[in-house]
This record gives C-alpha cells, sequence and structure tokens, in this order.
C-alpha cells in the first residue's frame, strides 16, 4: 500500500472538511443537542434514564451525519474529476478509503470521544467500550456515504440518497425502539445503528453487538470495493484489489453474513408484548364492628407486618394487617365513625408484586413456568431487566372485553384469537411498589425454552391408542359453576380490589359501593318506610279496636252478619298493610349491608366491569370454578345415533398444541338448536383429567371416541 498518497488524500479531504460548513456542522450539531437536551433543556419523562438524549443522539450522529459527509466529499471529488485522475493512477480502493474516510472519522474520533465523556456515572472502561462500537459504527456509516457518493451523478443526488439512507439507519432503530413493534425490532436488530453499546449493556450482549457491527462493516467494505472497482479506469468491472486482500475480503464477507444470519435467526425466536403492566395483589382492612376508630394507625405508605395490629375500634378486637406489605391506600381517620365491614385501607402485598403479560393463545403453549424473560417499564425508559415466567393463567381475558364466549347455537365458532395471562417475576433490583399499574413490555426467549417440560399433562389425560373410528366437533371451554354477581342499587363504586385472575373464597369482598350515597339513599327510604310503618300500626290498632266493638254488637244482635263481614275484611286489609310496612321496613335496612360486594362462590374472577368512580348496576363480576371445566359444543343429526351419554372424548386445544385430555359427554340437548339450516344438538363434556392447562373461553376440538 502507497502510505503516501492516502496521506495525501487524508490531508486534501480534512481540509475540505474545515472549508464546508454544511458538512463541518454535522459534527457540531448533534453532541450540541445532547447536551442541551441533557443538562440544560429538562424534555426528560419522569423514570428516564438520563443516558436517553446522549445515546440518541451519538446514533443519529453516526447513523446520519457521517453518511452525507462522506458522499458529499465524494461526489465532489468525481464533480472535480479528481475521481478520475485518481483511478487513471492506479490508486486501489483501500488506499482512496484509507485517505477520504480516515479524514471523516478523525473528526468523528473527537465528536464520539464528547459523547462518551458526556455519560453520567461511566467508568473510564465503559467509555472506551462505547467508543469503540461508536467508531466501528462510524467505518459503517463512512462506507455507505463513500457508495453512495460513487453510485450519484451530482451532489444533489448524492444529497438526497444520502438523506434516506440516513433516515433508515438513524431513525428506523429509534422507532423501533421507542414502538416497541417486535416486526420492527427484528428488522433493524442487524443495522449497526441499533447495537451501539453503553453502560447498560451487559457483557454477552455487548459482544453480540459488536459482532454484528463488524459485520456490517465487512459486508459494506466489500461493496464499496466492487463500486470502486467499477468506476472508468480502464479494468471496468474488476475490484482494484491484489489476490490475496480479494481472499480476504470474501472471507470475511462470509463470516459477516453469517454473522447477521445468525442476529436474524437468534431475534425470530421470541415471544414479545407490549399487553403488560406492573401489579401484585391489593388486600382491603375493614372495621370488625360498630363504633368510634380510637386509634388508626395505617398511614400512605407505611410498611406492615402480617398480623401487626394498626388499629383499635371502640369495644371491639384489635384491627389487624392480614399481610405483609405497605399501605398504598388509607381511607379513614382516627376517631371516625366506622360499620362493620366498612373498608379502611388497602395493602399491597409487597412480595407479590411482579409483571402481568397477555399472551396470544397461538403461542402459549411456548411458553412454561421458569423461562427466562425480559421486561422493560414504560417508566423506566430503556432499561431492560431479567426475569422468569412464575405462573401461567388458566382462563383467557376476553369476558374483560365483555365477550365471554364465541359459541353460536348454530354450531358455528367465531375464531378470534383470545389472550391467556402470563405472571413474570423480575429478579434484578428494581422497586416496582411504586409502579402498580404502569405499562411494560415482555419478550420471552424461545431458544431457553426449547427442550423445556411441556405445561402439564398427567397420564389420565393422554390419548387413547387410535380407535377404529370417532366424531369430531369444536366446542368452547367453560368452567362447570359460572355465577355473575349483580347490583341493582345503581350507585358509585367506591373500590374494586380483585382483577381478573385472581383466586377469590366464598364471601370474599369484591368490591365495595360509595357507602355515603348508599346511605344517605337509604336513609330516605327508611324515614319512608318507618312512617308508613306507624301508619299501619295506627290503621291496625283502630281496626281491632273497631271490630271489637262491631263484634259485641252482633253477639247481643244489635248489627247485622254484613256488618261484621265488612269489619273482619277490613281487620284483615290493616294487619296485611301492617306486614308489609314491616317488611319493606326490613328490605331498606337490608340495602346498608349491599354497599359491600362478596364472592357467591369460591373460584376464579373471570371478569371485571365494575370501575371505581363510575355508577354500578347490573353485572359488576364473573366468578368460576375453574377447577371443573366442561367443554360446550354440538353435535350434527347424522351423528347423533352414535353418541350416548358417558363416552369418553378425547380433548385439545389450540392454546395447547398436541396435548390431549380426557373427558366423558355429560348432557345431549333432546330438541335441535333453534335456527341452525342443518339439524344440530347442543352438547356438553365434562373434563375429567386434573391439573389440564385448558384455558376458560378458548376454542377445543373434541374427537369422541366410538365403541
Amino acid at each position: 500500500m502507497n502510505s503516501t498518497i492516502a496521506t495525501a488524500i487524508f490531508i486534501k479531504q480534512f481540509q475540505d472538511i474545515i472549508k464546508n460548513p454544511g458538512v463541518l456542522v454535522q459534527f457540531v450539531i448533534f453532541p450540541l443537542m445532547a447536551f442541551l437536551m441533557t443538562h440544560v433543556v429538562d424534555i426528560g419523562m419522569p423514570g428516564m434514564p438520563a443516558s436517553f438524549f446522549i445515546t440518541m443522539n451519538a446514533g443519529m450522529f453516526v447513523g446520519m451525519g457521517l453518511i452525507g459527509a462522506a458522499a458529499t466529499a465524494i461526489v465532489e471529488d468525481r464533480e472535480r474529476n479528481s475521481l478520475r485522475f485518481l483511478l487513471m493512477a492506479g490508486v486501489k480502493s483501500h488506499e482512496y478509503l484509507m485517505g477520504i474516510g480516515g479524514a471523516i472519522l478523525a473528526l468523528a474520533l473527537v465528536v464520539c470521544s464528547v459523547f462518551a465523556v458526556m455519560m453520567p456515572n461511566a467508568s473510564a472502561i465503559a467509555m472506551l467500550v462505547m467508543l469503540a462500537s461508536l467508531m466501528l459504527g462510524a467505518m459503517a456509516s463512512v462506507l455507505i456515504g463513500a457508495i453512495t457518493g460513487l453510485i450519484s451523478r451530482n451532489e444533489q443526488e448524492a444529497v438526497s440518497i444520502s438523506m434516506v439512507a440516513g433516515m433508515l439507519t438513524g431513525f428506523g432503530p429509534m422507532i423501533a425502539n421507542i414502538s416497541g413493534n417486535d416486526t420492527l425490532l427484528r428488522i433493524f436488530r442487524v443495522f449497526y445503528t441499533m447495537n451501539f453499546v453503553h453502560g447498560d449493556t451487559g457483557t454477552s450482549e455487548a459482544l453480540r453487538s459488536f459482532g454484528i457491527i463488524l459485520a456490517n462493516v465487512t459486508v459494506l467494505a466489500a461493496a464499496f470495493a466492487w463500486v470502486y472497482g467499477r468506476q472508468e479506469a480502464g479494468k471496468k468491472g474488476a475490484i482494484i484489489m491484489s489476490k490475496k486482500v480479494k481472499t480476504a475480503f470474501m472471507a470475511v464477507a462470509l463470516v459477516g453474513g453469517a454473522s447477521i444470519g445468525f442476529a436474524i435467526w437468534h431475534n425470530s425466536g421470541f415471544i414479545a408484548t407490549d399487553n403488560a403492566r406492573v401489579t401484585t395483589t391489593l388486600i382491603s382492612v375493614s372495621a370488625n364492628a360498630p363504633g368510634v376508630l380510637e386509634r388508626f394507625e395505617a398511614r400512605e405508605g407505611r410498611s406492615v407486618g402480617e398480623g401487626e395490629v394498626i388499629g383499635w375500634v371502640e369495644n371491639g378486637e384489635p384491627i389487624r394487617s392480614p399481610i405483609g406489605g405497605r399501605v398504598i391506600r388509607a381511607h379513614a381517620v382516627q376517631n371516625q365513625a366506622v360499620m362493620p365491614m366498612e373498608p379502611l385501607a388497602v395493602i399491597a402485598d409487597t412480595s407479590r408484586l411482579h409483571i402481568k403479560a397477555n399472551i396470544e393463545e397461538t403461542d402459549i403453549m411456548r411458553v412454561r413456568v421458569g423461562q427466562p424473560a425480559i421486561v422493560t417499564i414504560d417508566a423506566l425508559g430503556r432499561r431492560r431487566f431479567a426475569g422468569y415466567v412464575s405462573g401461567i393463567g388458566r382462563i383467557t381475558v376476553a369476558e374483560l372485553a365483555g365477550n365471554p364466549l364465541h359459541f353460536d347455537l348454530s354450531g358455528n365458532f367465531s375464531r378470534t384469537t383470545h389472550l391467556i395471562p402470563v405472571e413474570i417475576n423480575i429478579v434484578d433490583d428494581v422497586d416496582l411498589l411504586d409502579l402498580i399499574g404502569v405499562n411494560a413490555r415482555v419478550r420471552l426467549p424461545l431458544r431457553a425454552s426449547a427442550s423445556g417440560p411441556q405445561i402439564a399433562s398427567n397420564p389420565s389425560a393422554s390419548h387413547p391408542a387410535a380407535p377404529a373410528g370417532r366424531i369430531t366437533a369444536r366446542g368452547t371451554v367453560e368452567s362447570a359453576q359460572r355465577r355473575n354477581v349483580y347490583t341493582t342499587l345503581g350507585h358509585i363504586v367506591e373500590q374494586v380490589f380483585v382483577e381478573v385472575g385472581c383466586r377469590v373464597t366464598a364471601g370474599q369482598i369484591l368490591g365495595v359501593l360509595d357507602a355515603e350515597d348508599l346511605t344517605n339513599a337509604a336513609d330516605i327510604h327508611i324515614l319512608n318506610a318507618e312512617v308508613a310503618l306507624g301508619a299501619a300500626v295506627a290503621g291496625l290498632a283502630e281496626a281491632e279496636h273497631n271490630h271489637d266493638a262491631i263484634k259485641t254488637l252482633y253477639n247481643i244482635g244489635a248489627v247485622p252478619r254484613n256488618d261484621l263481614q265488612q269489619s273482619e275484611f277490613r281487620l284483615r286489609s290493616a294487619a296485611a298493610a301492617h306486614r308489609n310496612a314491616q317488611d319493606m321496613l326490613a328490605a331498606t335496612r337490608a340495602t346498608l349491608g349491599q354497599s359491600v360486594i362478596r364472592a357467591p362462590i369460591s373460584g376464579t374472577v373471570t371478569a371485571v366491569f365494575a370501575r371505581e368512580g363510575e355508577i354500578g348496576i347490573g353485572r359488576l363480576f364473573t366468578v368460576e370454578d375453574t377447577g371443573n371445566l366442561r367443554i360446550a359444543t354440538s353435535f350434527r343429526e347424522s351423528d347423533l345415533g352414535r353418541i350416548t351419554l358417558g363416552m369418553e372424548v378425547a380433548i385439545s386445544s389450540d392454546a395447547n398444541g398436541s396435548a390431549a385430555y380426557a373427558g366423558v359427554i355429560s348432557r345431549i340437548s333432546p330438541a335441535a338448536a333453534a335456527g341452525s339450516q342443518v339439524a344440530e344438538f347442543e352438547a356438553e363434556a365434562l373434563v375429567t383429567s386434573e391439573n389440564t392447562s385448558l384455558r376458560i373461553g378458548s376454542t377445543a376440538r373434541l374427537a369422541v371416541i366410538l365403541e
């Protein structure tokens, strides 16, 4: 290599950049914007990393500014015929690239060093690692700019092409990160601008990122050499390199292509969702007796232990915390008059803080308990947290949208993809207590779970040996017992203590209506009922007195029998009015106890329609027994003659892959479903296998095993 030629080109290009304000501004604007957005103008959001705007502007500088600078420099050489003279003089591609690219990279080194130094709380090693990744990326951008300059016919065309390329490499990864779109993340993951290493990057991820950036540089260097060789220089179409250099380029290009292919393969092995949030178990603490709250120590933000006394009611037992955790709501104050079961505080179980993610049923069989997870929380910016799957729900969340079933009496099914709740625990040190309800994004690597155990399937659920014949049908998974919780009071919902997927026991409090609103209305009704009862008592007393007088007169023959009969009728009417008034008063007083909404059965909450602060009327909650399942289906008239009650069925589901469970036919309707064009009969099959992974609301396939 002729170092004198490369040095001469370097010096010339460096001088051209310094003299060209349009190019020089590219090296100033991005670090200046990073400094202003980080240290001068407070435009960040709560939880956003302090380095966010530094890394963003560093990526945009490398991905956009350097491409334009290189393209402009080379197209100027072409327009001045400098490039033609160099080609005719036999200057090789790598010599030209080292000269013109070296000048740009020298200035880029200064700018990238500024970005590295601005990183908050970064060690010297972290700064050097970030600088190295940025400079590798700068090489890739210079190559893209050089190729753009070589293929452009004039400076205007070069600017246009470099702008498009810069938007793709600079803005593309940023949009992918901000949107969290899995498709965009997979596409841009192989771009060098998506792989710059900063202080929060782990060692293994940093090595992978360097590999991807190096692969980009190698492929682009080979492309530049080919494009340079196609310029009019007597060896049209040939690459101006020695055979050894060509061989080395080809070998490295193959390695680079393989690295990019591996990155694409690796990033396709994820299940990703942004339908996730931070949550935990919330427990309400209620008064245990009527009276004055003599002492109450449940202040918001205070940590309490399980069984710890947090208050006393006059002449009552101490009020204890049912769990260990932190008080997040306090509804009562000391010396306040309280009623039994009146909510006083809400305690968050700090040991159960987790991420709840909703996964599509078509992916759920690829999820297992213990599977690693990568979590980002919107309030904490781009920081990634390691976690694992700690639980998989047994119900779909379709009912939350008011669509509990997709089964039609005609036997047709609406094929919608349902969501299954998955619980994820974070193992990294992060305080989630103040982030309850905040949105999150979850990625579940599939490579780690490929060899993991399948979701529970016991021996009794195995499919029997293939029989000679079978009848197949589709149906919907339901619970054997389902109870809707209603209210007709029409009062404001004050609190909701459960969410979809919560396990509850019979009598457990699900929510509370506004007691004050209810009490005010009830007081008016009670007053009216008491007035009515008083009038009924007076009317009954008068009727009894009059009847006694008429009865005496009738016994001595002073009045006819008709008068006695009329008196008896008035007495019975007065007695009935008295009973009605008593019943009305009792019913009105009973409405005071209806402010507390309780679970009618033990099971799982599968739907929550109550919303705090809104009027609650009609269905508020749905509780189902998820331990006992059945399949609602239908059979054609032509198959009905071969099916009898008690026949065994094999049950599978879209959400369960190839797993099959055992069941029996438990009910067949005696009449065809109305409205069906082909006579079909509703039927049910009880699931006899235990610990299945069937989800309520999901579509199931049945195979009736014929004798």
